[in-house]
């Protein structure tokens, strides 16, 4: 009798557990659940607040033909960390449509005193270079992201790189130019 009263009692008690798992499980997977689409929201909010603030600085400024954001051109990127970088738009102010082609590259790895070329700096860029139509007055709907991806053996130093977009032809005339400043912590 005793044994059949424990067994009883054992049963009772992994089936208790089971249940209770079972609940942690479930409610740890809608947390995770919740976390990840929030993130995901967090992101498009973001982009879209990046768009806005690009779009201003084209209203306040008619002459401007490209803007890159952060405005200030210098950038801190952190290695191993989640791709980072900078944005920039095009504005066409001509008065047809225009076919636009743009780069980006290294231009100096000087402040790295030898320990990073031109091509290293460049194999940093997750893309770099595109392409796009503009109407005429018309500003680029979604900016470029200019997004770089450093592993930890990157080594800490500055790097200039140029984006230059071009008219017609990716060989074509420099429609307008700058320079970005991306230190690498």
């Amino acid at each position: 009798m005793k044994n059949n009263k424990a067994a009883m009692e054992m049963s009772v008690g992994t089936i208790v557990t089971i249940v209770l798992l079972m609940s942690v499980l479930v409610l740890g997977l809608m947390l995770t659940r919740g976390i990840f689409s929030s993130s995901t929201d967090a992101v498009t909010q973001i982009n879209g607040q990046l768009q806005n603030q690009i779009n201003e600085l084209f209203v306040d400024s008619n002459n401007l033909k490209l803007v890159i954001y952060p405005t200030s051109r210098t950038l801190t990127v952190k290695r191993d960390k989640d791709p980072s970088g900078f944005a920039f738009s095009v504005k066409n102010g001509d008065l047809v449509e225009n076919e636009f082609h743009y780069s980006i590259a290294a231009s100096s790895t000087d402040d790295c005193q030898g320990s990073m070329s031109l091509e290293q700096a460049n194999g940093l860029l997750l893309k770099r270079q595109g392409s796009f139509s503009l109407g005429p007055g018309n500003i680029l709907e979604n900016a470029v992201l200019v997004l770089f991806s450093l592993s930890d053996r990157v080594p800490p130093c500055t790097v200039v790189y140029d984006v230059k977009v071009r008219k017609g032809s990716p060989t074509g005339e420099i429609y307008s130019s700058a320079d970005v400043y991306v230190t690498i912590k």
